[in-house]
């Protein structure tokens, strides 16, 4: 499903950050960065979904762990990746994506080495598909609602961004760094 998703985003870079209001002069750096986070995105749902899933089991401390880690990381490298240091080059905007993308998939090996081995919920078996079926419509009924509801906060994001976007890049900018410091500051708590 994942997968879709990444060729539907790769392929609606250009009208959906248009819509968003993302002018001629920003594109090329929206593309270096999308065509680099988007196939990353694999890296970034599955540890969602795995840490939600050691959560559910009782452990809350491994998968706040993963993500602090992830963040550490990712802290760590931006400026590596961004500015360059020693053998490796100045990426600017692309770096920041790379840096993402790796701290990310140290989240997703984290999180499947702890769904493996400690929590047995990987099964690298084929089950009955009617199993499969039945297990995935209870999931689903759960889970779709949850789903919905954690979709209202990045739609109402792109929309308020899609406003702000008609005065001036510098707005946009001023908010996107608002909400990523919210964002941030609401790790703690979560």
């Amino acid at each position: 499903i994942v997968g879709i998703f990444i060729l539907i985003g790769l392929a609606t870079i250009d009208p959906l950050f248009k819509l968003l209001g993302a002018g001629s002069e920003v594109m090329p750096y929206i593309h270096d960065y999308m065509q680099i986070w988007y196939p990353g995105m694999i890296c970034l749902v599955v540890p969602m979904v795995g840490n939600s899933a050691i959560r559910a089991a009782g452990d809350t401390k491994i998968p706040s762990l993963i993500m602090t880690f992830a963040a550490i990381v990712n802290i760590a490298l931006d400026p590596v990746f961004i500015f360059g240091w020693a053998f490796i080059p100045s990426w600017g905007l692309k770096g920041a994506a790379l840096a993402t993308v790796i701290a990310r998939s140290l989240t997703l090996i984290a999180s499947l080495i702890v769904l493996h081995f400690r929590e047995r919920m990987i099964l690298w078996s084929l089950t009955c598909l009617r199993n499969c079926w039945d297990c995935w419509k209870e999931i689903l009924y759960v889970g779709l609602p949850a789903a919905s509801t954690n979709m209202i906060t990045p739609i109402s994001l792109g929309i308020i961004t899609s406003l702000l976007a008609t005065y001036s890049p510098e707005v946009v900018a001023g908010f996107g760094i608002s909400s990523r410091v919210e964002s941030f500051a609401l790790i703690a708590f979560m």
